[in-house]
């Protein structure tokens, strides 16, 4: 009757324990290079992303971040083989993983300004770096997903989200119009006291409305008003459909295999028939319609509404939005321009009735409801649907309790 779509981002994997923000890979990335460096010949080291080519002492640095400062800031004792990761370097501290893909999007720009004039902004030498980006991350995230053992708690908090009832109070007023007006046409014929209609084809929310209706005659106006009070229990036999952003497969913690589907619409690890998407994805950007204009393909390597024709996770998606009335839950996602154009697909799709951000609680008195909702507010064009879609905070609870969110933390550290 009414799909649910279960929207993953990374912070989901976060709730889980495993460290797979943009600074837990960065900080793995130079406390291992320091330790490389550290246990090769003073002065002589050098990987992928840089090399030194001036004698430096190994008691030269205290740890890896007077380390980083050295390598991502000197350039007489440091030659940069990777400039793009040197700039990410740079903001260890304050950037996600939906700010990298920005900042790509960002240096895709310049490369098309000052490409022709400026040889540090050669378009073939961003992509190459970013292509090792995107190896270093894949080999990390292995890395992560084995070594991560999931509190069962967190477990069991999260299944009491993903299958819970309908709240009719989340839909939109329009959705719920829908749904209302679908469901009255279903069940009039069975509301007569005299009614020859088997009711056991119907579900049994659908057998408790009639069951529980003294009044034959509902107008579509009582019927929309009676259902507003109600909650419709979600049937254990229904699909859900996981569209996960992540390349881990810590959703499978809550797939039912023989009914739900899973979307990994950016890829997965280890899956050379469903590899990592890692790029940019905002075609409403004024900017990107510029970039198309360029007879250059090297400028849409990374576009990640290209890459999915790769395979047929968005087709699958647009088969899932178009077959009926759905509900989006997001888990973890931030929801920011670098997934725009899909997103937009999603929420402004008329069969969409309700958008619910499970948020995350810093402490009793802080947390990041309103920041979710600006982002998703970006990827509407109709704030009028915004409004009427996104379940207010009042209705909303974080994706896990504060007490359980202590315990991750102790996890992670």
């Amino acid at each position: 009757m009414i799909n649910r779509i279960i929207l993953i981002g990374n912070g989901f994997d976060l709730a889980h324990g495993m460290k797979t923000s943009y600074w837990d890979f960065m900080y793995d990335y130079w406390r291992n290079s320091f330790a490389g460096f550290h246990n090769t010949n003073a002065g002589v080291y050098k990987n992928d992303e840089f090399e030194i080519i001036e004698f430096i002492a190994k008691d030269a640095f205290k740890d890896h971040k007077e380390f980083l400062y050295m390598m991502a800031n000197s350039s007489r004792v440091v030659k940069r083989l990777n400039s793009f990761f040197f700039k990410l370097s740079t903001h260890l501290h304050r950037w996600d993983w939906v700010d990298v893909e920005q900042a790509y999007y960002e240096e895709l720009l310049l490369c098309k300004s000052h490409g022709a004039s400026n040889s540090n902004f050669d378009i073939k030498v961003l992509n190459q770096d970013f292509e090792k980006i995107k190896i270093l991350l894949e080999k990390y995230l292995i890395k992560i997903e084995e070594n991560t053992k999931v509190n069962k708690r967190i477990i069991n908090s999260i299944k009491s989200i993903v299958r819970e009832d309908f709240n009719f109070k989340d839909f939109s007023e329009n959705g719920l119009r829908k749904f209302s007006d679908e469901l009255l046409q279903k069940l009039q014929p069975y509301f007569s006291p005299v009614s020859q209609n088997d009711p056991s084809y119907l579900s049994n929310f659908e057998k408790m409305i009639v069951l529980n209706s003294a009044d034959d005659n509902f107008s579509k106006a009582s019927f929309f008003k009676y259902l507003k009070g109600l909650k419709m229990p979600f049937d254990k036999l229904s699909p859900l459909t996981f569209l996960t952003f992540n390349y881990t497969k810590t959703e499978q913690s809550y797939v039912d295999d023989e009914i739900d589907e899973v979307i990994h619409i950016h890829g997965e690890l280890n899956n050379t028939k469903n590899s990592i998407i890692f790029g940019y994805g905002d075609e409403l950007d004024d900017n990107f319609k510029e970039i198309e204009k360029l007879i250059d393909n090297d400028y849409l390597d990374n576009v990640k509404s290209i890459n999915y024709a790769n395979t047929d996770n968005y087709k699958r998606l647009l088969q899932t939005i178009n077959s009926g009335l759905f509900q989006v839950y997001v888990l973890g996602h931030s929801c920011g321009n670098s997934d725009r154009t899909l997103l937009n697909t999603i929420f402004e799709h008329e069969n969409c009735v309700s958008i619910k951000p499970f948020y995350y609680k810093m402490s009793e008195t802080a947390d990041d409801y309103l920041k979710i909702y600006k982002n998703i507010s970006r990827n509407f064009n109709d704030k009028a649907k915004l409004r009427d879609r996104v379940v207010n905070k009042m209705l909303c609870r974080p994706l896990l309790p504060l007490d359980i969110q202590k315990e991750v933390v102790s996890i992670k550290s």
